[in-house]
């Protein structure tokens, strides 16, 4: 993936995947990790488009906390992308591609993370995704062509 084409949000959103895994003692970033990172942001529109989508997040939060405590622990080495996460972000920036936007938003990684078939948070949100429907932009894009600098 070409890290220039992420917004920052999409940024921000994977370095702080990174540290969620640091603090589990976890050296592979999955898409738990990225999901978890995405649910975080305080400002960003994965909340909003899960909520809008039914998805009940405080199950979602628990499920996905559980989740992460369950993971076998690490302790040091150099962290690293999983294969999981590294599909995803594949299937982000395609989608981005296909829907003509310049750059891979929060709302493409969060389509990704649904894309690459992994039932995050107990299922919760893979039993939402199968409604494509929801996706933000769906009928012509996200609108993620702006600067990288100037996403919602």
């Amino acid at each position: 993936m070409n890290a220039d084409k992420l917004t920052t949000k999409s940024r921000d959103a994977l370095v702080s995947a990174q540290q969620i895994a640091a603090e589990h003692t976890r050296q592979e970033i999955t898409g738990l990790h990225l999901l978890a990172a995405l649910l975080g942001q305080d400002d960003g529109l994965v909340r909003p488009i899960l909520e809008r989508a039914g998805v009940p997040l405080d199950a979602l939060l628990g499920d996905l906390e559980r989740e992460l405590q369950g993971r076998p622990r690490v302790e040091g080495g150099e962290p690293y992308m999983g294969r999981e996460l590294s599909q995803a972000l594949r299937l982000a920036e395609k989608d981005s591609a296909a829907r003509g936007d310049a750059y891979v938003s929060t709302e493409h990684l969060l389509l990704g993370l649904v894309a690459a078939g992994r039932s995050f948070g107990g299922g919760n949100l893979l039993r939402t995704s199968r409604r494509r429907d929801w996706a933000p932009g769906r009928r012509g894009g996200s609108g993620a062509r702006h600067p990288a600098g100037h996403q919602p």
